[in-house]
């Protein structure tokens, strides 16, 4: 081994004994906070057999430590353009060292969640049947994965679209974040046919359970929460080498979601006892940065099984749909319902879990059953 290799190799070890101590260190800050914060809401199993929610501490030593100081974002997409990421990166290095890159955030899944098709001009065109009347949205860029649907290189031509002229730390970003893709396609909620964000968020969760960043932002393929906690976050792993170990809500909004059904307590195997308590707290719109720490209190099993079960009721509602007005599901979507049973077709008349579950995260999360908003909220460092 050359002397410089053995340097290099000595400099990355004290770095991630560095990042590692950081982590420990953030964990002890947020057990400090005492009270209800630390109480989660949905914390015991049906018949009290069991926990459902780890501790931070107990988290903390099962993890293996990777990506510390690493931010990525998780987009649930359909027709929408990606100003946003030019929107955040120059933002971010607007309040970077000069000429520093930003190498916080390193990852960017898009879940496409619609088709995507021509329409008679020509033009690409997705949402059909959900969007705009009916009418979709155009695109303004191109799709050139097969049977139309987004590839990581669209979304890395989309994200160089915005970054403007004479920006070469923001550029330089955009060509390191590591994109992917996934087709998570179905027939949407003018068909009561969708898992909405709640799918691309379990989905990955389940999926990714063991490569997940410090930290990941959930959001919608527009964004229309604030981008604020997004680069506060992004600064506090750039400064502390990890991230905030609490779940932060994206808005400001504090409003009551206490809309749980029969399916938290059957699906999730929340006690009665815990199913019955009161909900409140800051959150809206399936927007929301869950660190690692924070993720793994729940098992990927749980993640799994929450994932089989909006899907199913999604198809459900379909089918419910179709027996009440007639007609059929469109191409490519004329085998959604094979093989599907188990549905109840009653209880489909309205929204289920997996349109539900966007009042219930914080607490799918174990977060308290009144979850504070940012500004009050001691374990976030930011407002």
């Amino acid at each position: 081994m050359s002397r410089w290799v053995l340097v290099l190799a000595l400099w990355w070890t004290a770095a991630a004994e560095d990042a590692r101590r950081a982590q420990r260190a953030e964990v002890a800050r947020v057990d400090a906070i005492k009270g209800a914060l630390a109480e989660p809401c949905w914390a015991t199993a049906r018949n009290n057999e069991r926990r459902l929610c780890a501790s931070l501490d107990e988290v903390l030593e099962a993890d293996a430590g990777g990506e510390l100081g690493t931010v990525g974002v998780v987009v649930a997409w359909c027709a929408d353009d990606f100003h946003w990421v030019g929107d955040v990166l120059r933002m971010v290095a607007a309040n970077w060292p000069r000429g520093a890159n930003i190498t916080e955030w390193t990852r960017l899944v898009v879940y496409q969640k619609c088709v995507v098709h021509r329409n008679e001009r020509g033009k690409l065109v997705a949402g059909e049947g959900n969007l705009h009347g009916g009418q979709g949205r155009a695109l303004d860029f191109d799709v050139t994965g097969p049977n139309l649907t987004l590839a990581p290189s669209d979304v890395r031509a989309a994200c160089r679209a915005t970054v403007g002229a004479n920006q070469p730390v923001v550029s330089n970003a955009v060509e390191a974040l590591d994109i992917r893709v996934v087709h998570m396609i179905e027939p949407g909620r003018a068909r009561r046919a969708s898992t909405d964000e709640a799918g691309a968020v379990l989905h990955y969760l389940a999926e990714s359970y063991d490569d997940l960043n410090d930290a990941t932002f959930f959001a919608h393929g527009h964004v229309h929460g604030e981008l604020g906690p997004f680069m506060h976050t992004l600064r506090y792993a750039r400064l502390r080498r990890t991230v905030p170990a609490a779940f932060a809500a994206t808005t400001r909004y504090k409003a009551l979601r206490d809309t749980a059904n029969a399916w938290v307590r059957d699906v999730l195997n929340v006690s009665e006892t815990d199913f019955g308590k009161k909900r409140g707290g800051a959150y809206r719109n399936g927007e929301f940065i869950i660190p690692r720490l924070v993720a793994h209190k729940r098992t990927r099993a749980f993640y799994q099984a929450a994932l089989g079960s909006i899907v199913h009721d999604a198809r459900c509602q379909a089918a419910a749909a179709l027996r009440e007005n007639g007609g059929a599901l469109p191409p490519p979507f004329e085998r959604y319902l094979d093989d599907l049973t188990g549905c109840d077709l009653r209880l489909y008349r309205g929204n289920r879990g997996g349109h539900l579950i966007e009042g219930w995260w914080p607490q799918l999360f174990c977060e308290a059953c009144f979850t504070p908003s940012r500004r009050d909220d001691p374990r976030i460092p930011y407002d």
